[in-house]
């Protein structure tokens, strides 16, 4: 194992294609990083792969067919569609990213330092999604995609 000193901004590289980014860490012993990687490399806090490994384990094999179509269009239409609850809904690319760190308790903050984006273009997105799903509140927004199929494709996205 190999251990460590890294301030905020700092970045850590894992071969050529991947890279940890030091976000922020604060007075209660938390660090909060950004791993960007290939999307053949699915990255997840240990709970939420459990989550999605479950998931995947308990599909039955018609949801798992519809599933994997879902699949197929999302990935050639760039568009990630929230699955049976909401069949009409979907994430760009951008919102999706954004999404995802949401899910892994990320702020707006982190998210644009991660995505190398402004904070007011994340702002945009969470908004856009906000609309999209009728939520007034983002922790509304976070919860509704929590019952959706989105967290079947979070290891598919970039």
């Amino acid at each position: 194992m190999l251990i460590l000193t890294r301030k905020p901004g700092e970045v850590i590289r894992i071969g050529h294609e991947i890279k940890i980014i030091i976000v922020s860490v604060n007075n209660k012993n938390q660090i909060k990083v950004g791993i960007q990687a290939p999307v053949n490399i699915s990255v997840h806090r240990e709970e939420v792969y459990a989550r999605i490994k479950s998931n995947v384990n308990n599909d039955e094999s018609d949801t798992h067919l519809s599933k994997n179509q879902l699949f197929v269009n999302c990935h050639r239409n760039k568009r990630f569609y929230l699955g049976n609850k909401y069949p009409e809904i979907y994430f760009t690319l951008l919102e999706a990213q954004c999404m995802k760190y949401f899910l892994e308790g990320c702020s707006d903050k982190s998210v644009s330092i991660i995505l190398q984006l402004s904070t007011k273009t994340i702002k945009f997105y969470s908004l856009n999604m906000q609309a999209k799903l009728g939520c007034k509140l983002k922790k509304e927004l976070i919860e509704k995609v929590k019952k959706s199929d989105f967290l079947n494709y979070l290891q598919e996205i970039p």
